[in-house]
């Protein structure tokens, strides 16, 4: 008896479909020492839900809270708002890092984001 194979079709799908994360809510001008809201939006194109969303501010000479935001899950054709506080002692860049690896049903699929923010000219 000679050994056969069998096989069975299956669909495999790789979404190719972009992210997005932008700031869409921040003050004009920041002053030195107060505290202001930045918001950003985290958009998901793509066909399926992106879990375990971390998002970490860093910039030198600006206090953010809070210093780390979780996103469980962000449900495909949708999005979200993540709030921040933000206080300037200083003129400086603030980074928004999403975390390394987004998740969509359980495959690694892209790469973390980063948002980019200027805090120049600041009020005393």
């Amino acid at each position: 008896m000679e050994a056969g194979s069998i096989s069975y079709p299956f669909r495999f799908e790789i979404d190719s479909k972009d992210r997005d994360a932008k700031i869409v809510d921040r003050p004009a001008n920041f002053v030195v020492g107060k505290k202001d809201s930045v918001n950003l939006s985290l958009v998901n194109s793509r066909n399926g839900a992106i879990t375990d969303i971390i998002i970490t501010p860093s910039g030198n000479g600006i206090m953010v809270s809070p210093l780390q935001k979780f996103i469980g899950a962000l449900a495909a054709g949708s999005s979200q708002i993540a709030s921040f506080q933000v206080t300037p002692s200083q003129a400086s860049d603030l980074i928004f890092h999403t975390s390394p690896l987004f998740f969509t049903r359980d495959i690694p699929n892209g790469t973390g984001l980063q948002i980019y923010m200027h805090i120049t000219d600041l009020e005393r």
